[in-house]
């Protein structure tokens, strides 16, 4: 976890450096939680292929255990889902199997595919994602291990003021403020990507994160 407060304050330090008047209190969360979304985009683009995605993005990872699917065939996505990694058939206790990926323009097709339509009686359990969630088939009521990445939790930071000899003092209010939940590996990161995102030139120290972490971009795209 990245304590909010730190990193605000580690911003603030270096940014004095480059431009003058900046206010760690104005909108500067809102440039932190867009670069949260776009880091954990991007790393879920290669989490297939790259270790070291896999191990940045293990806070937003989620389990579940049993979810189900309703008597029409529909898994509701969990308030916090952003994309699926997994879904899992449960057969029982002890048994579970992998289910397959279908388009939603396939469905139709494929159930009249004897050896490629859902048949339980073969461990072939199929879903597709509509609108409602996720649709799996055979349609019905079924057991899952769905694995997911969650959207990353909106940080924020919150003040109150008390006295100290008589002068008004701006301290953190805990009960108003919301870390970062990535790991301390990504912490320079995001400082950087905020930094690009305020306008100041990083792109290089950025560029340098990401080989250091094993990844290769040669281009890192912010939308400011």
């Amino acid at each position: 976890m990245i304590n909010i407060v730190e990193f605000i304050d580690r911003l603030a330090d270096l940014t004095k450096k480059n431009q003058s008047g900046f206010d760690a209190g104005k909108g500067i969360t809102g440039k932190i939680n867009q670069c949260q979304l776009e880091l954990a985009e991007y790393l879920h683009s290669i989490y297939e292929v790259n270790q070291k995605a896999v191990d940045l993005l293990a806070p937003l990872i989620i389990k579940v255990s049993p979810i189900s699917s309703n008597a029409t065939g529909l898994i509701t996505k969990p308030e916090n889902y952003n994309h699926l990694l997994a879904l899992r058939f449960k057969k029982g206790v002890n048994e579970i199997h992998k289910t397959q990926y279908i388009g939603t323009n396939q469905v139709s097709i494929i159930s009249k595919i004897p050896q490629r339509k859902a048949d339980l009686t073969k461990n072939r359990v199929l879903y597709t994602f509509t609108g409602e969630g996720i649709t799996v088939y055979p349609a019905q009521a079924l057991s899952f291990e769905m694995v997911y990445v969650k959207y990353p939790k909106e940080a924020k930071i919150g003040y109150t003021y008390t006295n100290v000899n008589n002068e008004p003092k701006r301290v953190v209010d805990p009960a108003k403020t919301e870390n970062l939940e990535w790991g301390m590996n990504c912490f320079n990161l995001l400082l950087y990507m905020v930094m690009d995102k305020m306008g100041l030139s990083v792109r290089d120290h950025i560029l340098s994160e990401y080989a250091q972490l094993g990844i290769a971009r040669e281009q890192v795209k912010t939308i400011n």
